[in-house]
């Protein structure tokens, strides 16, 4: 290994690096004399702090002189650099050790250079505002916890599809909808965290990651998607009268809907403590944060608000859980299902609710930047996008998993479907900023168009996409059987609808000003292409409409 002691000499030797005389002079614009070591009474100095402040400046100023062509350090690579430079460890540089340091940081010469494995490192704030933004790269980990979310989607798909399949539809949409919201709730906790802290420890990356992968996914293997079949010959009293009145014989199949409502095998109980447990985690992080030096004021309100947060979750869930615990364990009444369906609407709505006096909170501040952190907008960016692209997804999943069949409409709806996906994923990515500084986040982080696009975002178009696919899959399966099934229609043409819909005000709160020049033709277009789907909706609700014929006016 190249011993970093010798570089730092070779360099204060012979300054040839681009920008030295640039690095230089920042250098002494903002160097102070005041240094308490003695070793370097007198000389101009730079704190950590500004040293980190500065390295950043003069790399991105190297990186544009260079074409782009320069590999920048990571955060941590340059709080490395730093301490083994002060080699007297008084917390300072002098003019030579920090141009040494910034040349063969231009160099690429310390990345990758804090190799030490750190067991524990508490959470570090990205960035304070008016600095520039970070981009920290999606990590595998973050790959790896969507995954969990691609059966988020297949889970909570097939719960929703089988209700169509059984005419269920609006019995089944309330647990579908409240299922996946409250998954993407946590999916959204997670990235709120790691946009504004960055986590780099052995600590986070195999514990405390793996106790949340692994409640996340209990929650989501409590999402039933086949029918179960329950014997009759159980001895709990309560549990044996169900089957006998439900029964035809000595055995009921339960559909995935009604094992959710009955709480059979405690798919309801399961899915509550989970996800109450994982409240209870992020109530851990928000700590962490707290106990974390070096935090701006502005993180710790910040984390203050995050425990509260996900202590509410903690506890409406666990109110769940117990609730459907005593009155649905083994005795299938139905009225602990209801109420288990009424405390996660709960839940949905008080996050929203406090999210939304967070924001008010935020405006009545006369500098609310003291209040809260700044996010990464660029990774908020990237994750979101791979988001839609896991919703849009699942339309291609349900198709390309249901069995051929030798008549020639299924293949056009096959082709119709895949279709519909192409487009839903184009025009998204059509209208997608390619920028922070074009995107609603980036404009007002801390604001309510913010809001409205980030739950939006979670809350609704990942539904309707979801919807959409799964009516496509419904549909494709029940033309292959003969039998069109009667609740297609209005998830097909209802989910295209609030799609449509939501890209349209996406699309407004990036530029409200784009929005409003469109020409008359294309603001028609996008209405019209919304309206469409409602209007085919309403049809179809006709004793003699016939969903074929709809799907040929879509």
């Amino acid at each position: 290994m190249v011993n970093f002691s010798d570089m730092m000499e070779q360099r204060q030797s012979k300054l040839s690096a681009v920008g030295v005389e640039e690095a230089t002079k920042k250098f002494v614009a903002v160097a102070t004399p005041d240094d308490p070591s003695p070793e370097v009474i007198g000389k101009p100095v730079i704190d950590r702090e500004r040293f980190m402040k500065l390295m950043h400046e003069l790399i991105d100023h190297a990186d544009k002189a260079t074409g782009g062509t320069t590999e920048k350090p990571s955060e941590h690579d340059l709080e490395h650099a730093f301490t083994l430079a002060d080699s007297n460890s008084s917390g300072f540089l002098c003019e030579s050790e920090f141009v040494a340091v910034y040349t063969l940081a231009v160099e690429g010469k310390i990345l990758g250079l804090d190799t030490s494995v750190q067991y524990y490192r508490p959470p570090a704030q990205l960035r304070k505002w008016g600095e520039h933004d970070q981009h920290p790269e999606t990590d595998w980990a973050d790959l790896f916890y969507d995954l969990l979310f691609v059966g988020a989607a297949y889970q909570a798909g097939h719960l929703f599809g089988d209700a169509l399949m059984e005419d269920q539809g609006w019995e089944g949409l309330p647990w579908f909808l409240l299922a996946l919201c409250v998954l993407g709730q946590q999916w959204l906790s997670k990235l709120n965290i790691e946009c504004r802290f960055a986590y780099a420890s052995f600590t986070h990356g195999l514990l405390i990651d793996t106790i949340e992968f692994t409640l996340v996914a209990y929650a989501i293997w409590n999402i039933p998607s086949s029918p179960r079949i329950v014997h009759t010959g159980a001895e709990e009293e309560g549990r044996r009268r169900f089957l006998e009145e439900e029964s035809d014989g000595d055995r009921v199949e339960f559909s995935p809907l009604e094992q959710l409502v009955y709480n059979v095998d405690q798919h309801a109980f399961g899915f509550s403590v989970a996800i109450a447990l994982n409240g209870l985690l992020y109530v851990f992080k928000a700590l962490e944060i707290l106990a974390a030096p070096g935090n701006t004021p502005g993180a710790i309100v910040l984390a203050k608000f995050t425990a509260l947060q996900n202590a509410v979750q903690f506890g409406i869930f666990g109110v769940a859980a117990a609730v459907t615990r005593m009155e649905t364990t083994d005795s299938f009444q139905e009225e602990g299902g209801r109420h288990c369906l009424y405390i996660w609407a709960a839940a949905v709505l008080l996050n929203l609710g406090l999210m939304v006096l967070w924001v008010h909170y935020l405006h009545t501040r006369a500098d609310p930047r003291h209040f809260t952190v700044p996010m990464s907008v660029h990774l908020c960016m990237h994750r979101l996008g791979e988001w839609t692209m896991l919703m849009i997804g699942e339309t291609v999943l349900g198709l390309v998993t249901v069995a051929q069949s030798d008549a020639v409409l299924p293949y056009l709806i096959f082709c119709a479907g895949m279709i519909i996906a192409t487009s839903l994923s184009f025009q998204h990515y059509a209208a997608y900023p390619e920028s922070p500084s074009k995107h609603v986040l980036g404009k007002s982080m801390i604001t309510y168009p913010g809001l409205v696009y980030m739950f939006g975002m979670i809350y609704v178009y990942s539904p309707s996409l979801i919807m959409v696919g799964v009516s496509t899959r419904v549909l494709l399966m029940s033309v292959g059987d003969g039998e069109i099934q009667e609740d297609t229609d209005w998830a097909l043409a209802g989910g295209l609808a609030i799609a449509y819909a939501c890209l349209n005000l996406f699309t407004y709160l990036h530029d409200p000003d784009k929005f409003k020049a469109m020409g008359w033709p294309e603001f028609l277009l996008r209405v019209g292409s919304t309206l469409a789907y409602v209007v085919v909706g309403l049809i179809e609700q006709l004793p003699s409409a016939n969903m074929l014929e709809c799907c040929i006016i879509c």
